[in-house]
């Protein structure tokens, strides 16, 4: 199999031409940084290895009923059974036909794994990380390639694309890590740019090609069979044989990348009911895989593809296939399909992002920015901008806290957590801070809910110092009460003062100030940059992030920011969310665009096939995000 499977590296030129045809690909939160690999983020688990010994008892059993594969022998007997069964519900015995044709047959198989068997995932009743994170395997059918006691390796089979890739964009690396086109490249074949899985993949910098097909050719080892008559190669195997003329691309499904499990993974997630493991016939998963390749937009994503394997292992009456389509899960997996599947003609998106595009130059040749220290940023109108990676900057509001020559640095305002600063004031009165999400960096794993005050800092509570204290109030700037994190100059951006939380403290203490004219922030934003390039200054650029007017922080945004509370119930996601939205929108240029705005950041498109808007679901993926990692406190880990 590890013959089969060589690696191959796509030539930097065909990148090139694929970024200009899929700009979506490319979003990401650091600008003129690599495209951020897609990581398998399951738990550990440990996988079922089948007995040597039982699979030749079986084969020696399937033999003797005239049946190659023990799979079809089991086949037979399920499906008898079933046959049994229905014929006795229906008390209609006329043929006496014990049997069934077992032409074409798919089973659920329980807990086996092993080479050649089919994974189908289940729609679970609770959202997950997966869900924002993993979206592709939601309604994935994925077929085991190999399985042994370290890893399960296989490839999804429903994540088709209209990506298309030559022979001359191909080069083939040899084990030095070298390598260069072949004598048997053609430049008239085209191959299918298919999602196989995450590790490896079409977004990596040496991707893996993996080819199916029913051809087989004898003399050729580097051919495996995973199924019987469904044979697994390499593309330069594939291309030898093009050459040879037994074949055509059109013979072949190919895949880049694929899924891979580490040792007892795999049986862990099967014991918590994730997926299903059936066995099918070669048939069955070939003419699936055609059906699929013919299909008119990668935006379908596989889904029916999916609903029928479910019906055909007998599931369709235990998944909620009705219920789940185009819910959240089927609307994220469209749009990852759209985003980063699909090439689209749409000239009214080629003219939005030429837009912005044009925009933000004739801002930045037009006029010096004036973002820096001291300077409040919000996440852009475009909804889709953080819908399938890094939610949480959808709708943000973000402090600019420094500006260095390696790294800009800011504090998300807007996401509330379940955690505290607890301070013991005059006559024992307990003092309540929120503790605000300010970004991964930096972020304390502490208790939720413990003491933190300095004098009974014993519950695991993160200490007031380690906190980034901020205030907007004029008459505690007239007290010096904190410091100006605006550079000199820039008198613009003086209204946000951070200060120690000492000075916190005694100006509650001393009546000077409410506890909630202060914002409590633990953790920040980091954006690299490279010889000076990137940083803030390349989101802006990009139209990720824009800047808030000056004028309009302490008169506008501020004060609902202020109003958020600390986070302990679902009904605490929905208000917070709305405030967070409300200070973003309180962000623009004046009060009188605000109602624009609103209604230009709630109007476009649609996710393919369903009624559902794209800022509609970009807002459920930010409350999603905040009751896994907030609510549920959820480590998160940036892909």
């Amino acid at each position: 199999m590890k013959a089969a499977m060589r690696t191959f590296k796509i030539n930097q030129l065909c990148w090139v031409t694929l970024v200009f045809f899929l700009p979506h690909c490319c979003k990401s939160w650091g600008i003129g940084t690599p495209l951020r690999r897609i990581l398998n983020s399951h738990g550990q688990y440990q996988l079922l290895s089948t007995s040597s010994k039982l699979h030749a008892a079986i084969q020696d059993t399937a033999d003797d009923a005239g049946t190659d594969d023990w799979r079809e022998f089991r086949a037979k007997l399920v499906l008898q059974n079933k046959h049994q069964h229905l014929q006795s519900d229906a008390d209609d015995s006329d043929n006496g036909n014990s049997g069934a044709s077992t032409k074409n047959w798919a089973y659920e198989a329980g807990s086996m794994i092993e080479a050649g068997s089919i994974i189908l995932s289940r729609v679970p009743d609770e959202l997950g990380c997966h869900d924002l994170r993993q979206p592709y395997f939601h309604k994935a059918a994925i077929l085991v390639l190999e399985h042994d006691d370290d890893s399960t390796r296989g490839i999804i089979l429903n994540r088709p694309s209209n990506l298309l890739c030559s022979d001359g964009d191909i080069i083939i690396l040899d084990d030095d890590g070298g390598g260069d086109n072949d004598a048997d490249a053609n430049p008239d074949n085209a191959w299918p740019m298919n999602f196989g899985g995450d590790i490896a993949g079409l977004f990596s910098d040496e991707p893996m090609i993996v080819c199916l097909h029913t051809k087989h050719i004898s003399s050729n080892s580097n051919f495996y069979e995973v199924l019987p008559n469904l044979w697994v190669t390499s593309h330069k195997d594939a291309r030898e044989l093009i050459a040879a003329g037994e074949a055509t691309c059109d013979d072949f499904q190919t895949f880049y990348g694929f899924c891979l499990w580490k040792n007892g993974q795999l049986q862990q997630e099967l014991d918590r009911e994730f997926w299903y493991m059936a066995s099918m016939d070669s048939q069955t998963v070939w003419e699936s895989l055609l059906k699929l390749s013919k299909q008119d937009d990668p935006q379908r994503a596989g889904v029916k593809d999916w609903e029928d394997l479910i019906a055909k292992i007998d599931k369709a009456n235990i998944e909620p296939i009705e219920s789940s389509r185009d819910g959240f899960r089927d609307c994220m997996l469209k749009e990852w399909c759209r985003e980063l599947l699909s090439v689209e003609d749409d000239d009214d998106d080629e003219d939005y992002n030429n837009q912005n595009i044009f925009g933000a130059m004739s801002m930045a040749s037009g006029t010096k920015s004036t973002v820096g220290p001291g300077s409040l940023v919000r996440s852009s109108d475009d909804p889709s901008t953080f819908l399938l990676f890094d939610q949480l900057f959808h709708k943000s509001t973000i402090l600019i806290l420094k500006e260095e020559e390696h790294f800009s640095m800011g504090l998300i305002l807007n996401l509330p957590t379940t955690r505290v600063f607890v301070h013991s004031g005059p006559g024992n009165r307990q003092i309540v801070f929120p503790i605000r999400y300010g970004g991964v960096e930096g972020y304390s794993e502490v208790n939720k809910n413990s003491n933190n005050d300095d004098d009974d800092n014993t519950s695991g509570g993160v200490e007031g110092s380690s906190l980034i204290w901020l205030h907007c109030s004029q008459s505690l700037r007239d007290l010096r009460i904190g410091k100006s994190i605006a550079n000199a100059g820039k008198n613009m951006n003086d209204s946000i003062w951070t200060c120690s939380h000492q000075q916190v403290l005694q100006a509650v203490d001393q009546g000077l100030a409410l506890p909630n004219e202060f914002l409590a922030i633990d953790g920040c934003v980091v954006w690299e940059k490279e010889m000076g390039a990137g940083g803030v200054s390349a989101q802006l650029m990009a139209g990720s992030m824009v800047e808030v007017p000056p004028e309009m922080v302490a008169k506008s945004v501020w004060p609902i920011l202020q109003s958020q509370q600390q986070l302990s119930k679902e009904e605490d996601v929905i208000e917070n969310f709305d405030k967070a939205v409300e200070a973003w929108l309180k962000g623009s240029k004046s009060d009188d665009d605000t109602e624009h705005l609103g209604e230009k950041a709630s109007e476009g498109k649609l996710v393919f096939g369903t009624s559902v808007p794209i800022s509609e679901l970009a807002d459920d993926a930010l409350r999603t995000w905040i009751r896994l990692f907030l609510l549920n406190d959820t480590k998160y880990v940036p892909i």
